[in-house]
C-alpha cells in the first residue's frame, strides 16, 4: 500500500447557525493555496492544462492508488507514451478509443493520452454483459481498443478482426514526447453511455469545452488546490468519473484512485488514513464508511460529494459524525450538463427535512421548472427540471433526432442552449431546489439511472412472463432497491434464479431487480396504465429458487446463514442457495465480507464470494483459513470462535 505524508490537523468547526445551508464551500485546505482555473480565458485544452501544471510542477504528486504514485511530470510522460503508441497505430485523426482498465493510475493515464492525441474516449465496465459492451463498440465505430493486462482476454472477446488491441502494461517504455497533434476546444474529448427510453445505452457527446466547463466548475467551487487529495471510487464508465479526474488534475491536486471490487471494503478506511484523502467523491461508499463503521472519525476530510442518488438527512448525520470536520456538498448532476445544482452543509448543521434538497443553481447554469403547460412553476409547484447553460454536452452520438428533442436552442437567442432533463423538482421560497424523481418513473440505484421501461422490456421477453412493473422499493437504511412485479403464465412460470440469469446476459448488475413479486395479474387504472399505488409491499420471504431450501447443519452454516439473511433482507437462506439468485450484489457481497471478517478475523476479499456462492462453499473456506491459523489438536477453538461471534451478534 503507498504511504503518502499529510498534515493530520483537524480543521476549524464551522461557526454557521445550525439550519443553514451555503451556496458556496466556506474555505479550501488550510495548507493549500487555491487559484480559481480560468479555462475559457486560457483557451487550453485538458493536455494544454496538464503539460502546464507538469511543466512548472513535475515532482508534485499527481494520482496515486493502492499501490502506486505519479508525479505531474511521470503522469505527463506515461500519458505521452500512450498517445504515441496510439499516432503509431492510427495516425492523428479524431476517433473513438475503447478503454478496458480498473479504477487505477492506469486508467488515468490511458484517458489522457487519448486525449493527447487528438482522439475521444470510452471507457467500458469490464463486469458489463457482452451483448451490452458490443452494442456500444458497435455503436462509437472504435477500432481500438486500450485494455489492461488482466482484461486482454476480454479485450480479444470483444475485438472483431478490424479492431487493434493495445495492452496499456506494456506501454511503460517507448517514445514518452509530447505528441506534435492539436486539438481543439470542440473536438470531442470522450462519449459517456447511459440507458435510455428505447432500451438500448446511448452516447452522450462531451466536448473538451464542455467536459472543461464541467470539471472545472466544481474543482473551482470545491476550492482543490495542491494539497488535496480527491478519492475516486468509479470506472471510466461512469461519467462523474471524468470531473473526478481532470477537475483536480486541473486545479494541481492529486486523483487517489481505489478500486472496491479489488481491495475490499475493509481496506478502505485504513487506505484513506494513509494516503491522506481530504475530498471524498462516490456516494456509495462514503455513506457506506459512515454506516458500517460508526466509530471510525476522519478529521483530515474536509468535504464530501454527495449526489447522485436521493440524499437523505440520517445519511448526513451519519457523515457528519465519522467526518467530523468535513463540508457536505448536496447537488443534482447528470451526464448531459454536469453538475447543476449544489448546497454546502457545514459541519453541526442539521437539515430540515427527511430528504435533502439538491441546492441552488451552480454558476454558468440556471435551472427552469416547467409545468404540464409549459410555463414556469411558481415556488412549491413541481416541474420538470430544464437546464440552461452554454456548456451542455453536444448532444447524442449518432442520434440526431434524440438530441433535437432534449437539446433546444435558448428561446432568447446567444450561445446558450436548453436542456430537458425529464427530472421533476420544486422549489421552496428560499430558492432551493428539491428533486422529486424521474418524470417517466425511471430511478437511480448505486448512483446509476435506471430506466425501468428498460428493465421491464428485458423481461418481457423471457417465456412465460405477461406482464411487468419494476419500481424502486426503499429499505429501512435508506437504500433503494429494484422490485419487479410480474404476471406470469402459470403453466410456464420462470424461477427467480432463471429471471436474474437471463437478464443479467444483457443489463448490467445494476439494472437486474433484487425482489421478484409474482400476482395473478398487475393493478390497472382506469385509463388501463399499471397502478403503481396499488402494488403490494416487498416481501422478506425466500425467493422461489430451482435448488430446494436446505437448512444449516454446522454452527458455521448457521451463523453465515444468519448473516447472509440480514444484509439481503430474506426470512431464511438455505445453505445451497446462490449469493446473486437471492438478490445479491456488489454492495452486499462487501457488506457480508465485512461482517464475516469482524466476527470470524479471516481475511476474505469479493473474488472469495465470488468463488464460493453459497453460505456451504463459503462455510468451508473459513473453517480451512481457521484451521491454518490454529493448532490443529485444538479444534475445539473453531466451535469457539463461531460460538462467540453469535454470542457478539445476538
Amino acid at each position: 500500500m503507498v504511504r503518502l505524508d499529510m498534515d493530520a490537523r483537524s480543521f476549524e468547526p464551522s461557526t454557521t447557525p445550525p439550519g443553514a445551508m451555503l451556496r458556496n464551500l466556506p474555505g479550501g485546505h488550510p495548507n493549500g493555496t487555491f487559484t480559481p482555473y480560468d479555462w475559457q480565458e486560457s483557451g487550453q485544452t485538458i493536455p494544454d492544462r496538464i503539460a502546464e501544471i507538469a511543466d512548472r510542477f513535475p515532482d508534485r504528486l499527481a494520482t496515486c492508488d493502492f499501490t502506486r504514485r505519479l508525479t505531474y511530470g511521470e503522469l505527463d510522460r506515461a500519458a505521452n507514451r500512450v498517445a504515441n503508441a496510439l499516432l503509431h497505430a492510427r495516425g492523428g485523426d479524431p476517433e473513438a478509443v475503447i478503454i478496458l482498465a480498473g479504477v487505477n493510475t492506469t486508467a488515468t493515464i490511458a484517458a489522457l493520452g487519448v486525449l493527447k492525441a487528438n482522439k475521444f474516449y470510452v471507457g467500458l465496465e469490464p463486469s458489463f454483459p457482452l451483448q451490452r459492451a458490443r452494442q456500444i463498440i458497435a455503436d462509437t465505430q472504435a477500432k481500438v481498443i486500450l485494455a489492461e493486462s488482466e482484461h486482454l482476454a476480454l479485450a480479444r472477446e470483444l475485438a472483431a478482426p478490424e479492431h487493434r488491441i493495445i495492452e496499456l502494461d506494456a506501454v511503460k517504455t517507448g517514445d514518452d514526447s509530447r505528441p506534435s497533434v492539436r486539438t481543439n476546444l470542440d473536438a470531442v474529448a470522450l462519449l459517456n453511455y447511459t440507458s435510455g427510453s428505447t432500451g438500448e445505452p446511448k452516447g452522450v457527446v462531451q466536448t473538451h469545452r464542455s467536459a472543461l466547463a464541467h470539471a472545472v466548475r466544481y474543482a473551482n467551487a470545491y476550492r482543490l488546490s495542491d494539497a488535496d487529495r480527491m478519492m475516486k471510487t468509479e470506472s471510466l464508465a461512469w461519467a462523474g468519473t471524468f470531473w473526478d479526474i481532470f477537475g483536480p488534475l486541473c486545479l494541481g491536486a492529486c486523483v487517489a484512485s481505489y478500486d472496491v471490487t479489488r481491495h475490499g471494503m475493509h481496506r478502505l478506511a485504513g487506505w484513506i488514513r494513509e494516503t491522506g484523502v481530504t475530498v471524498l467523491s462516490g456516494m456509495t461508499m462514503i455513506i457506506r464508511l459512515a454506516r458500517d463503521y460508526p466509530e471510525e472519525r476522519y478529521p483530515i476530510v474536509r468535504l464530501l460529494q454527495l449526489g447522485g442518488d436521493t440524499v437523505y438527512r440520517i445519511d448526513v448525520e451519519a457523515c457528519q459524525r465519522v467526518y467530523c470536520n468535513a463540508v457536505v456538498a448536496v447537488g443534482l448532476g447528470m451526464s448531459e450538463a454536469g453538475r447543476v445544482a449544489e448546497m454546502f452543509v457545514p459541519p453541526g448543521t442539521r437539515l430540515d427535512h427527511d430528504v435533502a434538497p439538491v441546492g441552488f443553481d451552480v454558476p454558468g447554469v440556471c435551472i427552469l421548472l416547467l409545468a404540464e403547460d409549459g410555463s414556469e412553476a411558481t415556488p412549491g409547484e413541481p416541474g420538470e427540471i430544464v437546464v440552461r447553460s452554454a456548456d451542455l454536452a453536444q448532444g447524442y452520438w449518432g442520434r440526431p433526432e434524440l438530441t433535437d428533442e432534449k437539446f433546444r436552442p435558448d428561446p432568447r437567442g446567444g450561445a446558450e442552449r436548453t436542456y430537458v432533463t425529464g427530472d421533476v423538482g420544486r422549489r421552496g421560497d428560499d430558492g432551493i431546489l428539491q428533486h422529486l424523481g424521474r418524470k417517466d418513473f425511471q430511478v437511480k440505484i448505486r448512483g446509476y439511472q435506471v430506466p425501468t421501461n428498460e428493465v421491464e422490456s428485458g423481461l418481457l421477453e423471457i417465456e412465460g412472463i405477461r406482464e411487468a412493473c419494476v419500481v424502486a422499493a426503499h429499505l429501512s437504511d435508506g437504500s433503494q432497491e429494484l422490485v419487479a412485479y410480474l404476471a406470469a403464465d402459470p403453466h410456464r412460470r420462470a424461477t427467480v434464479d432463471m429471471l436474474r440469469s437471463t437478464l443479467r446476459a444483457r443489463l448490467p448488475d445494476h439494472m437486474v431487480p433484487h425482489r421478484f413479486v409474482f400476482l395473478d395479474r398487475l393493478p390497472r387504472t382506469l385509463t388501463g396504465k399499471v397502478d403503481r399505488r396499488a402494488l403490494p409491499a416487498r416481501d422478506f420471504e425466500r425467493p422461489e429458487l430451482e435448488a430446494d431450501f436446505v437448512a444449516p447443519r454446522t454452527p458455521f452454516e448457521t451463523a453465515l446463514a444468519a448473516i447472509w439473511s440480514e444484509v439481503l433482507a430474506i426470512d431464511r437462506v438455505g445453505i445451497d442457495d446462490r449469493f446473486l439468485d437471492l438478490g445479491g450484489d456488489s454492495l452486499r457481497a462487501g457488506q457480508i465480507l465485512a461482517r464475516v471478517i469482524d466476527q470470524f478475523g479471516v481475511e476474505l476479499n469479493l473474488r472469495v464470494l465470488l468463488q464460493t456462492p453459497t453460505v456451504a462453499d463459503m462455510a468451508m473456506v473459513i473453517t480451512q483459513r481457521l484451521a491454518g491459523q490454529m493448532d490443529a489438536a485444538e479444534p475445539e477453538s473453531i466451535l469457539s470462535t463461531v460460538d462467540d461471534a453469535a454470542v457478539a451478534r445476538d
